[in-house]
């Protein structure tokens, strides 16, 4: 009986080496298809992620704007990492309407003017939005320039209609990072939101700030400053 069943082994072993150079090629078939798989979904996660972030702030800013009449407002989105485009998908996130029957609020800040900020290694990325009932007290160009000039960056796209449910214009713009001439994006996105509130202040669209305290909050901690 035992003699019988040798065959059968031998059948097997023939099978098994059979298999195995297909299931390698699949392997390296596999292999060859991971980096840009890979990257297409690294991409895909960060997308929402931007998403999120940008629709999170938005409801913050709807906050802030609903108990002290806040008409603009400049913070920094952390998520797209100092990338223009991801950026500008945050802000059209904010300013997104909510979505009916979803479970959180998102968004929902179309009516306050905004510039927000996002450090990378390679640059410092600036996008800026002015709902259209907003443009008669805060020209986006004269804005978006007057901060762009204050950290020796370039306006990259000009006035543009905004993707907003409250119309308005968006403008884009960088600042190149310069290690050798001290130029890092962590630090020109501080100088550039500093210059970007004091023009707000100058045209009277944000809140005089009282103290006499020269280390302003930015950012988040620009809501702790308010109050809010």
């Amino acid at each position: 009986e035992p003699k019988q069943k040798e065959p059968k082994k031998e059948e097997d072993k023939k099978v098994k080496k059979e298999k195995a150079p297909k299931e390698e090629k699949k392997k390296e078939e596999k292999k060859a298809e991971d980096p840009a798989a890979a990257a297409a979904k690294e991409r895909e996660k960060l997308v929402k992620k931007v998403i999120k972030e940008g629709g999170k702030k938005g409801v913050e800013i709807e906050g802030a704007s609903d108990m002290g009449g806040l008409e603009f407002f400049c913070t920094t989105i952390e998520s797209p990492d100092g990338d223009l485009e991801l950026l500008q998908l945050a802000m059209t996130s904010m300013n997104a309407d909510p979505e009916e029957g979803a479970e959180d609020r998102k968004g929902c800040s179309g009516h306050v003017g905004k510039m927000i900020f996002s450090a990378g290694v390679q640059q410092l990325a600036i996008v800026s939005y002015v709902p259209a009932d907003k443009m008669a007290k805060v020209d986006i160009t004269e804005w978006t320039e007057n901060v762009v000039k204050a950290v020796g960056g370039k306006v990259v796209k000009t006035s543009t209609d905004a993707v907003s449910p409250k119309g308005g214009k968006v403008m884009e713009a960088v600042v190149a990072a310069d290690p050798d001439k001290g130029k890092f994006p962590l630090k020109d996105k501080d100088a550039a939101m500093a210059a970007a509130f004091a023009f707000l202040r100058s045209k009277g669209a944000f809140p005089d700030d009282d103290d006499d305290d020269d280390e302003i909050a930015f950012g988040d901690d620009a809501f702790e400053e308010m109050g809010f």
